[in-house]
């Protein structure tokens, strides 16, 4: 007979218990993502901001500002020569989720004004995009990825409970869009 909703949660209470250290997960059980597998996290949406694009576009070369747009974002660090191919984001991920994620996201390449595309590491292993489209006065902006779990317990909770998992990634995009919108347009 088949595993009920109940032992599920049991079974994913027991294994985050077992891999996390104070809500941080434990680097020991990870593993790597599967080559064969489909992305299990993949994203494509697009915003307007009422903007010309070169603001935006100085929006998201200024690192400094991320934390106050993206509630769920800590501890940021930034390596590397600014905001060009082989510059790092390292920073932690406090979501709706019992576990905080690690992400570490490198650019990979850059058009000046247009278009960043980056590698993303630690928990979420892939890729993902950033374009901006100028649209008269206002910018259109297109964020996109497709990543793959690279932690046990995340890979746990996606299996358990893959809605609440991506509407917790919906959540994080939407709170950094708001954050960007009050920078540029005021309060919404």
């Amino acid at each position: 007979m088949g595993e009920s909703l109940s032992d599920r949660r049991t079974g994913l209470l027991l294994c985050l218990a077992h891999c996390t250290d104070v809500g941080r997960l434990d680097r020991a059980q990870q593993v790597p993502p599967l080559e064969s597998s489909p992305s299990l996290l993949n994203y494509r949406r697009s915003f307007t901001f009422d903007v010309p694009h070169t603001e935006v576009w100085r929006a998201v070369r200024s690192s400094d500002s991320y934390e106050e747009w993206a509630p769920w974002m800590r501890d940021l660090q930034v390596a590397g020569d600014g905001f060009v191919p082989g510059t790092r984001f390292i920073f932690g991920v406090a979501s709706r989720l019992p576990v905080r994620m690690d992400l570490e996201i490198e650019i990979v390449a850059v058009t000046e004004g247009e278009f960043v595309e980056a590698r993303v590491r630690r928990d979420l292993v892939g890729e993902g995009r950033l374009r901006l489209r100028p649209e008269g006065r206002t910018t259109e902006v297109e964020l996109s990825w497709e990543v793959d779990v690279a932690s046990k317990p995340l890979r746990t909770l996606l299996f358990v409970s893959g809605p609440f998992v991506r509407w917790t990634q919906e959540w994080a995009v939407r709170a950094a869009i708001a954050g960007a919108r009050r920078r540029f347009e005021g309060p919404i």
